[in-house]
């Protein structure tokens, strides 16, 4: 039997189920008997989902390729009546997949169950392998405003205002899926999108791309929480130091966080390079430099955080509970910088504030 969207499938009884096809022939009935009522049920979801997915494969026009990495390729398609209606694919091959599956699975969980989470996360539609390619999809809406990167590529360094709105929505969005226990591990400009137009704001920030990320376990009795699903994957240049010593946690994505910030300010990662083996020491070294010239156009509470955030020692380094603690990081960045005090020359007590 080929099941598609004329499909019907109802429960007969407390352990029956019963589909009706004409894919194949007219009214092709199957009738299965289950050994619980509990297995007639997850049967009946699975199949009424595989068959959610198959009309809704149906209905899309031929991918577009729109990137490609060494793990995976994303695609673009659009609804055949309805060209509003955009769509992402990413295809991971089953081996290079690791836990991505587990933790996109749970992203999807999290939207639904956290109201204050919701709005930063992309939404994901389906998640399935094909048995033939061996590849793990993920299909999610497009979103038309683009990345973080793309728009820094586009524009160049971002002002200041800007800044500080995509760093607190980006904040509060990492602190958030820490409380729900999920690390993302691979923060950096190219996995923030918008839910706007290419030229719109920098509204509606939107989390993606969770396959170096982890799943963390936190004992009952308050010890320390340790990652339960993690990958190994990474990007140079926007890793924390301690990631290279296989160490993850919490501060490892207000570092990436940190690397967003620099990027939108100075218009590059602070360990740029086109040779990967020198990226890779650089950004195991974990010296930044904030020399530049976008940064004497910053006010010296902005520069201050950006240091504490990519400070090489984590255990040294400031928590999202703190950054989203410092009022001036919402206020303008004249009024700020007049109310702080700080000076690029004196020491800020950026932790004594958020206390």
């Amino acid at each position: 039997m080929i099941l598609g969207e004329d499909t019907k499938i109802s429960l007969v009884g407390d352990k029956g189920l019963t589909l009706m096809s004409s894919r194949v022939r007219k009214d092709e009935t199957l009738s299965v008997t289950f050994a619980s009522s509990e297995e007639q049920k997850h049967v009946h979801e699975l199949i009424r989902r595989w068959i959610t997915l198959g009309a809704f494969l149906q209905s899309l026009s031929a991918l577009e390729s729109i990137a490609k990495s060494p793990n995976s390729i994303v695609y673009r398609c659009r609804d055949r009546d309805d060209a509003t209606k955009q769509f992402t694919f990413k295809r991971v091959h089953r081996a290079r997949s690791r836990g991505e599956l587990e933790l996109t699975a749970r992203v999807m969980e999290l939207r639904l169950e956290s109201s204050a989470l919701e709005p930063y996360l992309a939404r994901y539609e389906f998640l399935f392998e094909g048995y033939k390619s061996k590849c793990v999809t993920m299909v999610m809406l497009y979103y038309p405003g683009g990345s973080l990167a793309d728009r820094i590529r586009a524009r160049g360094p971002l002002c200041e205002a800007t800044a500080r709105s995509v760093l607190s929505s980006l904040c509060r969005a990492l602190h958030l899926l820490h409380q729900n226990r999920v690390l993302h591990l691979d923060v950096k400009a190219s996995n923030i999108l918008f839910d706007d137009g290419p030229t719109g704001s920098f509204c509606n920030l939107k989390l993606v791309d969770f396959g170096s990320g982890a799943l963390v376990d936190s004992a009952a009795s308050g010890e320390e929480e340790t990652p339960k699903t993690a990958g190994s994957d990474g990007t140079y240049g926007c890793m924390a130091p301690e990631r290279f010593e296989g160490r993850c946690g919490p501060e490892a994505d207000v570092y990436g966080a940190g690397i967003v910030l620099y990027h939108m300010i100075s218009g590059d990662i602070p360990f740029a390079g086109t040779d990967t083996y020198q990226l890779i020491a650089r950004n195991m070294q974990g010296d930044v430099s904030f020399a530049g010239e976008q940064w004497r156009r910053v006010s010296p509470p902005l520069q201050r955080l950006a240091e504490w955030m990519l400070d090489k020692n984590p255990a040294k380094r400031i928590t999202f509970p703190e950054i989203l603690q410092l009022p001036w990081l919402f206020e303008a960045p004249e009024r700020s910088a007049i109310a702080t005090g700080v000076h690029a020359n004196q020491p800020s007590h950026i932790h004594s504030q958020a206390a």
